[in-house]
């Protein structure tokens, strides 16, 4: 959040344009686990070009990570019968092999999937 926020400051500027309000709500967020690191810098810029509440820009932007665990579990069934595959190496005990169905979900939820949570439905899709 900090390297964020010190990579854009250019030295021009007199402050930081964003309010250190803005700028704790945006680490709650991280904190929370309600947006990724990744989304969290993404914050940070629209915020030092435009501040405002960095909570309503997370929803107005659709932002949020995906956690819904039913949400989740559905999508973790659609990506094991897409890449059957992967979901037998896994089974075989080739570990590596849950890494690209997680892959797969991310890319599928547009890298708003919560990682851990992705693992958790793929996982537990993989038992059944």
């Amino acid at each position: 959040l900090l390297s964020e926020g010190l990579r854009l400051f250019s030295g021009e500027e007199d402050s930081i344009p964003i309010q250190p309000g803005h700028f704790a709500a945006a680490a709650d967020l991280l904190g929370e686990e309600i947006i990724n690191s990744s989304t969290c810098r993404k914050v940070i810029q629209i915020l030092w070009k435009e501040d405002q509440d960095p909570k309503a820009l997370v929803e107005r932007e659709h932002l949020a990570q995906i956690q819904d665990k039913s949400l989740l579990e559905a999508m973790a069934k659609e990506v094991i019968a897409a890449y059957p595959q992967a979901a037998e190496s896994y089974r075989q005990g080739k570990t590596a092999a849950l890494q690209s169905l997680i892959g797969q979900m991310m890319k599928q939820t547009q890298g708003k999937g919560h990682p851990e949570k992705i693992r958790e439905a793929l996982e537990q899709a993989l038992q059944q």
